[in-house]
């Protein structure tokens, strides 16, 4: 998609929807007569996402608060109109090119919609029903496990050493400060 495409797109919404991302207001204000491509989102997920910032070009879209209770469902946190449109993309590829595109675009109400849905679907499942949902083959074996954990400890470490040298910098501040 090229950026000059994309603010004929965003000239039909109005100022409010185009101000919902971040990344699309940066871009229009540094890249005014430059034409730019954004490739990391596709036609089909931007018309989406089009039709998400037309729907709240008048109004906000609801909260979604966090942590969700691991009761609930899409539908309890958010409201219908949103339940749909995750309906209609519920496609495992299409809700990750919109995780993805909402993020790069920094539309974070939607970005969060997108999450929350995936969270209502990971809650209910086992590892192996993620597994197999999400096409996961492989597990970690236990040596890259074993070798995850060493460097977890290294970095604990480094982090306690490097807070133990801060105090102790601090301490010899505070007490040639006394002299």
């Amino acid at each position: 998609m090229f950026f000059n495409d994309l603010l004929n797109i965003l000239d039909k919404l109005n100022s409010k929807s185009a101000q919902r991302s971040g990344l699309i207001l940066d871009l229009i204000e540094m890249y005014k007569e430059t034409e730019l491509e954004i490739n990391e989102v596709s036609g089909e997920t931007l018309k989406e996402i089009i039709l998400y910032l037309e729907h709240y070009k008048e109004s906000e879209p609801q909260k979604i608060y966090k942590p969700i209770n691991t009761e609930k469902q899409l539908s309890d946190v958010t409201d219908k109109w949103d339940v749909d449109f995750i309906e209609r993309n519920k496609d495992l590829e299409k809700i990750k090119n919109l995780i993805i595109a909402s993020e790069y675009l920094r539309i974070t109400p939607l970005h969060e919609l997108v999450c929350c849905h995936v969270a209502c679907i990971l809650k209910d499942l086992e590892i192996d029903e993620i597994q197999k949902k999400f096409g996961i083959t492989e597990d970690i074996t236990e040596e890259e496990m074993k070798k995850m954990e060493e460097e977890s400890i290294l970095e604990q470490k480094r982090e306690k050493e490097e807070e133990l040298k801060k105090r102790k910098e601090e301490e010899e501040i505070l007490i040639n400060e006394k002299k």
